[in-house]
Order: C-alpha cells, then structure tokens, then sequence
C-alpha cells in the first residue's frame, strides 16, 4: 500500500545483479529524452568491465510503489558521470545521495551531469548534495575536408608559423604534465576545475576519450620552446596505424597555449593542424566542446570553420568543495 512505512520512506539499496535490467530501465525512462540513447550507448562501452560498472547504480527497495533509480557511472581519472533519476520523483533526494555517497568512498574527485539547453534540474536538490552549476558548454564541428589545413614540411613537421608539431607527448609524462599545467593559467575554460585533480588523473581521462593514438598527441613548440598541447581522438573505432580508415568522428579532446604565447595567432594554427590530421585520415567530421564564456578560444575555432550544433549545461560535484 501506498501509505504503509516502507513505501513513505523507501530503502536505497545498490542494484543487484538479477534487478539490473528493470533498474536500467526505469533510469532510462526517467532521463530527459536528449540523454536516453547517451545512456543506451554508455552501457555498451562499460559491458567490457562487467559488474564492477555497476557498483553505483542504486534503486528503490521492491516494495516501493514508484520505482526510481540512479547511477554514477565511474571512469578513468577519478571521474564519475551521474545519471540522475527523475528529478519529479518524491525520492530523488534519497538517490543523489547514495550516488554522492559511492562517490566519496570511491574518492572521486570529479562528477558531473549534463543536460541538453532548455532541459531543466532541481538545483535546490542537487546543492543539497554539493552539485552546482559548473559551466555552459558550446559543442562544435567541422568537416576536415573542407576546411584550410597548414602547410606543414614533412621532414620538419613545421607549419608555416614555424611551430613544430610533436607526436608521442604522452611518452614524455612529466613534460606533458607540466605543460597542460602551465596551459590551464588563466584560462577561461571551466576555471572552476583547475587543481581539483591530480595532472596523472587528467592526462588519464584525455586517454580514454575515445580511441587512444599516441600518434595524435602533440608537443607544440616555436622555435624549440614547448608553447602548447594538442591532444586528438578517434571515435570511430577505426586506427589509422592499424590501416583501418576512420570515416566518423574524430574529437579534439584538449588544445591549450601557454598565457605568455597567447594572441599571436597561434591557436589558429593548432587548429588547422588537427584538422589536417583528422581530413588526412578520412574522418567526416572533428568535434569539441568550449566553455561558452572562453571567448577567444571559441572564436578561434568559428574561424577555423567549426560551426555550433548543440550547447550543454553541466553540473558538477568537485572534491575541493566537499
């Protein structure tokens, strides 16, 4: 019955394994519509890991009358990913909570939510549990085909701004490490994320967007002084080094200039280098998100051709202020 104890004050319990599929259900059915076939295909790439990715979906106990449930999905990086339940359900409070409690035991030092523009969340709930609003995010793409590329020597890798393109940054850690670091001062893309992870933690979750090309990430230097990062991704499956042909879609995961080399147009230059890399392996397109207050970054990339197809809002739990 609806009035009994149990069903005014429901037990959260984590998800075993026989209820999995109806507790992944009602999840789903809850999400806003944008969000539904995100989570479909989120599930397909944590099959490989088996139960261990399902440590934090929690759900209402059986006897509740309505059934709810949430999950945090754990990534590489300390990192997390909250699939909330509906934010209309009496016990939504009950379920952010456990999903946040995972989280702290699982020493997680990043979570985030993300809601297509105009879809709306209960901010009142979510502070409850220390998530707040993070940034606006402006998602762009280009077709690499169509776009001007650099005039790059191909036996000095150098563009006609006389950067040198590195390959295999991430064979060399700790430059790597301390050249993102010096590209995040002062800048303008989610500023509220800077020292909320260890640099190991984030160069982990760069390597897991998509499939990983150490061939793709680069030092970028002028005049042999490292100035930049370039860090790209293949989505498609396809490995160019493996002689497949990737003919989807590549991400430009992460590009950065230090402050003092910044305004030169030097950006642009970058830009049409990853654009170069993605065309010359026959990927459709080249996608990237931009904190829509970062301004200079997101007019260098309009630009260079890259053109707005979606905007998200993100909201996000950081360790520092919990």
């Amino acid at each position: 019955m609806s009035g009994s104890p149990i069903d005014s004050d429901p037990q959260v319990v984590r998800c075993a394994v026989l209820q999995r599929p109806e507790a992944l259900r009602i999840l789903n059915a809850g999400l806003p519509p944008s969000q539904q076939q995100v989570l479909v295909d989120s599930l397909r790439s944590e099959q490989a890991k088996g139960d261990r990715a399902f440590a934090g979906l929690f759900h209402l106990h059986l006897s509740a009358a309505k059934p709810a449930a949430v999950w945090l999905q754990e990534l590489p990086g300390k990192t997390g990913v909250l699939w909330p339940p509906d934010f209309a359900h009496p016990h939504t409070r009950e379920l952010l909570f456990a999903a946040v409690q995972f989280a702290t035991e699982q020493e997680l030092q990043l979570v985030q939510m993300l809601l297509i523009e105009g879809e709306q969340a209960d901010e009142a709930i979510l502070a409850e549990v220390g998530i707040s609003h993070l940034a606006d995010l402006d998602y762009l793409w280009a077709d690499p085909a169509t776009q001007k590329s650099n005039s790059i020597d191909p036996v000095t890798n150098r563009s006609e701004e006389n950067l040198t393109f590195r390959p295999n940054a991430n064979g060399h850690p700790e430059l790597l490490a301390e050249l993102i670091a010096n590209t995040y001062e002062k800048t303008l893309d989610c500023p509220r994320l800077n020292n909320v992870r260890d640099l190991g933690d984030v160069i982990a979750g760069y390597r897991e967007q998509g499939t990983f090309m150490p061939e793709q990430w680069y030092v970028v230097e002028k005049e042999e002084k490292p100035i930049g990062v370039l860090i790209l991704a293949d989505h498609t499956g396809g490995h160019p080094q493996e002689g497949q042909t990737a003919d989807g879609t590549w991400e430009l995961v992460y590009m950065g200039v230090v402050p003092e080399f910044r305004g030169h147009g030097y950006s642009g230059a970058i830009i049409r280098h990853a654009l170069q890399q993605a065309a010359e392996a026959g990927a459709a397109r080249l996608v990237l998100a931009v904190d829509s207050q970062n301004a200079p970054a997101k007019n260098a990339y309009l630009r260079a051709g890259f053109q707005s197809w979606q905007q998200r809002i993100v909201y996000a739990r950081l360790a520092e202020l919990t």
